[in-house]
């Protein structure tokens, strides 16, 4: 984990900022493809307001990830980790009404449920930055 600090204790990487990035573009692309898509992005059913979706989401991880070497990045993910999971209660308990609004289908749910599960298993499961600076001594102390 030393490795991982820069010369006054910072991070500058790690699995909760690469995570949130990687996710981040991942969804931005998916977005921005799916407009051009139509109604079908590969076995995924899409229109304008999922596809906006996911590019908010995309963009939203990406400036997550980048923003303050990172500092939003695990509340992002557990944040996210929660959203798609909610989604993914609304989408079985109302089929037809995530099917109108999203044009979401069962391919949409199982790769929701996949994002739901990569978010927050990294948010909740990951050590977040504060406490990964804390076990390695390097959290600032007061004196």
């Amino acid at each position: 984990m030393a490795d991982d600090l820069t010369d006054d204790g910072r991070l500058r990487g790690g699995t909760q900022i690469s995570a949130t990035v990687l996710l981040g573009a991942v969804l931005l692309v998916a977005g921005i493809v799916g407009f051009a898509a139509g109604e079908e992005l590969l076995v995924f059913g899409v229109n304008a307001f999922h596809n906006s979706f996911h590019v908010l989401t995309g963009v939203l991880a990406i400036a997550a990830g980048l923003y303050a070497d990172g500092v939003y990045a695990d509340e992002f993910n557990k944040a996210a980790g929660v959203v798609y999971g909610l989604l993914v209660i609304f989408q079985l308990l109302l089929p037809e009404a995530a099917a109108a609004l999203l044009n979401a289908d069962f391919a949409d749910l199982w790769l929701h449920v996949g994002l739901a599960l990569a978010f927050g298993g990294v948010g909740f499961a990951l050590p977040d930055r504060e406490a990964s600076e804390v076990e390695t001594g390097q959290a600032e102390t007061e004196t």
